[in-house]
């Protein structure tokens, strides 16, 4: 592996990422709060200093002798105070003491100071002077009498060399402290992203057919959040899965027969002497056909609407009216058959979704309906506004479906025994799967439609006054 991907590997690395974040942010706080630190101990330790030595050279003056100026003692002080210096002491590193008379003539002074005036300036009280290439902070007391003065200086230097060696101990045991801090943190997150570990590893050892949710007992809320959502996707694909499984168990269910009905009815017509039985088998092949097509077409219409079920929803407003209108357009061939009405009332309403899935149920109950309802029959089409949410209304006078039975009419290939229509018992299933699928209600009741048409034979005619079926799918409120 070149360094190049060796490096892209641990740029894309979020561990990485966040080791190399905390290391960061470690060393920039490090170095502000040593800034921070030297800039504010710098300016309380001049004070400190100051206060020290105000300290020190008060102490010293209060020391002395009352008699301290006399001239006969000077000497005498003078000498007992003189100590030579030590070659190891830095003179530059040294507190300065002289003690000067009102007169001018040096009384006492610390080792390793001049005899010598070393800073004329006798004002009492502090300030900086520059004397040889050192600066010297200078505090001078002045006796009761005024009759001698204390002059105690410190060199700059070592002011300085107090700091720094105050930052040099300070800074080592903060910077390890750093490092401990940053060892802490890289420990924590390299557990805390353990989960993620666990979960890689769970998944890489499944197989393609286990499509079972991931379990988040444990995992943190930040990436149960991830989980959930991974969960949300599992549990999609093992839906259109399901609904891939179920459209091929429908369809070699629904088709095996007809077609198998129609290779018969093929050798029939190839069979078939004469001409009239020819022609009864090819239009016994034709019905069958246009049967398997129908078949088809559901089946299509069923793996449509599973596929919308767990893909993104097509979001679309439309007339309820209009869409009646084009399904019923569809149907005309049928209707003029059947000498059937189809009724679209004036009232329209708006919805929002999918016309193509809307479509495929509307055009179900209405293929119903024509199909059930006997001929001169009536087919009412409404649309409403019940209880704050569209309605679509489809009323017949067919035979109806009793109230026992309705709840089975939903399931697929479910058919009435008393039926003497043919189909393939997917219609109202179709129906019932698009309003699942974009969350609306579904209701059967008795339509309660009734017929005088004069061209109805008595058994029809007796059959039209039955309960009739009404069909409503109640939208989502908007």
């Amino acid at each position: 592996m070149s360094f190049k991907s060796s490096f892209n590997n641990l740029a894309n690395s979020m561990a990485w990422r966040l080791y190399a974040a905390i290391f960061l942010v470690s060393i920039a706080f490090f170095f502000s709060i040593v800034a921070w630190l030297a800039w504010e101990f710098m300016r309380e330790e001049s004070v400190l200093f100051d206060r020290d030595m105000k300290g020190i050279a008060t102490t010293i003056l209060l020391s002395m002798p009352t008699n301290m100026a006399d001239p006969k003692h000077a000497a005498h002080f003078v000498s007992d105070n003189e100590v030579s210096a030590e070659p190891t002491v830095d003179p530059s590193r040294t507190f300065y003491l002289q003690v000067w008379s009102a007169d001018g003539r040096l009384l006492m002074k610390s080792p390793l100071t001049p005899a010598g005036r070393i800073w004329p300036n006798t004002d009492a009280g502090l300030s900086w002077v520059d004397n040889e290439n050192t600066r010297w902070r200078v505090l001078s007391l002045w006796s009761k009498n005024r009759d001698f003065v204390v002059q105690y200086a410190q060199p700059e230097a070592v002011r300085d060399a107090v700091v720094c060696e105050f930052f040099t101990v300070g800074s080592s045991r903060f910077a390890w402290f750093i490092v401990a801090l940053i060892a802490v943190v890289g420990v924590v997150v390299r557990w805390s992203l353990r989960p993620l570990s666990a979960i890689n590893t769970e998944i890489a050892a499944r197989g393609t057919d286990d499509l079972s949710s991931i379990n988040t007992t444990g995992i943190p809320s930040e990436v149960a959040s991830i989980v959930n959502a991974f969960n949300g996707l599992l549990t999609r694909l093992s839906g259109a899965r399901k609904n891939e499984q179920r459209f091929l168990s429908d369809a070699a269910h629904e088709l095996r027969t007809p077609l198998a009905a129609l290779r018969v009815q093929a050798q029939s017509a190839l069979r078939g002497g004469q001409t009239v039985d020819r022609e009864k088998a090819l239009t016994k092949l034709v019905s069958g056909i246009d049967r398997t097509t129908r078949v088809a077409e559901q089946l299509l219409n069923i793996a449509h609407v599973d596929a919308q079920s767990t893909t993104a929803q097509v979001n679309v407003a439309f007339s309820l009216k209009q869409l009646a209108k084009d399904v019923a357009a569809l149907l005309a061939s049928e209707c003029d058959r059947k000498r059937i009405t189809v009724h679209i009332a004036s009232s329209d309403y708006e919805v929002t979704g999918d016309p193509l899935t809307i479509g495929i149920a509307v055009r179900n109950i209405l293929e119903n309906a024509v199909r059930y309802t006997p001929a001169g029959g009536r087919v009412d089409v409404k649309v409403e506004f019940i209880n704050g949410a569209p309605t679509l209304v489809v009323s017949d006078n067919g035979p109806g479906i009793p109230a026992s039975e309705r709840q089975k009419v939903l399931e697929r290939f479910y058919r009435l025994h008393a039926s003497v229509v043919e189909g393939s018992g997917l219609g109202l299933a179709i129906v019932k799967r698009v309003c699942d699928a974009i969350g609306a209600t579904l209701m059967l009741d008795d339509a309660q439609l009734m017929l005088d048409d004069a061209l109805f034979a008595e058994a029809s005619r007796e059959r039209t006054l039955s309960a009739g079926l009404k069909v409503t799918i109640q939208f989502a409120k908007t």
